[in-house]
């Protein structure tokens, strides 16, 4: 067998004597690498292929060394994909040479040329790719890719469609079979593994994603969003923190069409403003295991809300403080509780807490967000119902094998709850958070040439894979292909990325493809105040696409 040897760079290790030379590349492991290695796909052969060295050509070696070296192979290279991700993201931050301040100044010169019919300066922010496009062209072409794409569905996506979801209900199984056990690994893994599949495959579900391909004669027409998971259907289809009709309104209605602007209930750049403001890590990552519960259900109910009030009572509650675009959480509620329960300590003269910014609003309480949002449906119609049901009911039958069974139940289920939060905090939130990505000061008109361009420009897509790899990240990474085209199927959007990638190549237009990791360290500048999102510059929008609302004027005579 041959000896390690160590040099001043690095150390190489090749374990007994290669039979030919495919073996010997095989074999030949570097530290530090001097280019990042090609990975293969995910597959059963990934660890075979880069631990044949530990575990043999005909098998795994089970002697004492090999049982631990095989293991600590496989972590040394997951640790090694990480390096790797972390080293190609900083050092992508340090080829971005234009600081905030310059940038802005950039964009106002670039404002000032095209306001005096000039030319936008080359490289100025990378912005040079809009000079060239033909915006309506562009948007034909991904306009007919999704027709195409919506035409081929058919029993395959159907069969795809059925294989997650039989994934999901086995995962199910087995976590609700084995929760009376002390809390362990396995358990909660695949706890939080049906969490998030639910959650996944009811984001497209509700989308319409499937309202074509899956038959209502195949037994399961229930998969259709004109009629999942409503009403009594919730406890059967998507039992979640999120109430489903808030989850129409937040997601479906307002951020798919109106993406990385004030009104997007998901633009994370205004959400965390108060983090950006300090610079701290500590909201943003406290939020991870909790932001379900703590932000995304209260935040959709006070949408679902406010799309129910009447314009009268909205310009009432504005005028009395209301922001309806401000971020709707627990935390505060929290505050405006403890404000009132110091005023009531207090004694407080209600005259003193009178608004007094008009006549008119005197005689009225200070506002509250519970004018808007009434707290007791947001308990009771959202958060009690799974809490109780999760934690209490679930595993209720337990306590008859006795008291320990049922709380070790509980202790997996508030593991694999957490689990779940913080897997999705870590999928779901950096697809339109960066400083490569783009906010808007406008508002554009659904399905038009300015949504299909900003649906690319302002999402970033993670590696693609197989249908495991795509299962852990809940097909989000084809978050382009699915804001481009919101109600086709998860294969479909399989099927269009590389056609789509094509079409912004032709085009010029930027197609953002990155890790998971390298995205959500991305993110984290951004909700730090580290980094900044690019504002797309109002002069260049295409006028005829823009909606007509207060603030926002229609420029007829800018385009592309």
């Amino acid at each position: 067998m041959a000896v390690s040897s160590l040099g001043q760079r690095g150390f190489s290790l090749a374990v007994a004597a290669p039979r030919n030379e495919q073996e010997q590349h095989q074999r030949q492991w570097q530290w530090p690498p001097s280019a990042p290695p090609t990975l293969p796909p995910p597959s059963h052969s990934f660890v075979s292929s880069h631990c044949s060295p530990f575990l043999g050509s005909s098998g795994p070696r089970w002697g004492s060394t090999s049982r631990c070296v095989a293991p600590a192979a496989v972590v040394v290279l997951a640790m090694h994909r990480v390096h790797l991700s972390c080293r190609a993201y900083r050092a992508q931050r340090q080829s971005r040479q234009l600081q905030h301040p310059e940038r802005r100044r950039h964009v106002v010169a670039l404002a000032a040329h095209w306001t005096d019919r000039g030319s936008p300066s080359p490289g100025v922010l990378g912005l040079e790719w809009m000079e060239s496009l033909d915006l309506p062209a562009f948007a034909r072409e991904v306009q007919d890719l999704g027709e195409r794409l919506r035409a081929q569905e058919g029993p395959e996506d159907q069969a795809h469609f059925f294989q997650l979801v039989n994934w999901t209900h086995f995962l199910a199984l087995l976590g609700l079979g084995t929760m009376w056990m002390t809390p362990n690994l396995l358990t909660v893994v695949c706890l939080s593994l049906w969490t998030w599949g639910t959650f996944f495959t009811t984001h497209f579900i509700s989308h319409g994603g499937y309202n074509r391909s899956v038959a209502a004669g195949a037994g399961r027409g229930h998969y259709n969003s004109r009629g999942f998971a409503v009403d009594s259907r919730r406890w059967l289809d998507w039992f979640d923190w999120i109430l489903p009709e808030a989850w129409n309104v937040h997601h479906n209605r307002k951020h798919h069409y109106r993406l990385n602007e004030d009104a997007d209930p998901d633009f994370l750049e205004r959400n965390f403003a108060s983090s950006a403001s300090s610079g701290s890590l500590v909201a943003p990552l406290l939020a991870m295991p909790f932001w379900k519960w703590v932000w995304l259900s209260p935040n959709s109910f006070k949408e679902l809300k406010v799309s129910q009030a009447r314009s009268s009572e909205l310009s009432s509650a504005e005028a009395r403080g209301f922001e309806r675009h401000a971020p709707f959480t627990l935390q505060r509620l929290a505050l405006e509780a403890l404000e009132a329960l110091g005023d009531w300590t207090r004694g407080a003269d209600s005259a003193e807490r009178l608004h007094d910014s008009n006549n008119n609003n005197k005689g009225e309480r200070p506002f509250s967000s519970s004018s808007v949002v009434p707290v007791r449906e947001l308990f009771l119609e959202a958060l009690g119902p799974y809490l109780l049901w999760r934690f209490v009911v679930l595993p209720l039958p337990l306590l008859l094998a006795g008291p320990s069974f049922f709380f070790n139940a509980v202790g997996n289920l508030v593991l694999a709850e957490l689990a779940s939060n913080a897997h999705s905090y870590l999928i779901v939130l950096p697809n339109h958070t960066g400083n490569d990505l783009y906010r808007y000061g406008t508002s554009c008109k659904p399905k038009s040439p300015t949504f299909y361009l900003r649906s690319v420009i302002s999402s970033a897509n993670y590696f693609a894979g197989d249908d495991v790899h795509d299962f852990l990240h809940g097909w989000l990474n084809y978050q382009i292909e699915h804001h481009c085209w919101p109600d086709l199927s998860m294969l479909s959007y399989r099927r269009g990325r590389p056609e789509l990638q094509k079409i912004c190549e032709k085009h010029g237009v930027p197609y953002i493809e990155d890790s998971v990791f390298t995205r959500f360290l991305m993110t984290l500048d951004v909700v730090t105040g580290k980094a900044e999102m690019r504002t797309f510059p109002e002069v260049l929008e295409r006028g005829e696409d823009l909606v007509q609302s207060a603030g926002t004027r229609p420029r007829s005579d800018c385009s592309f």
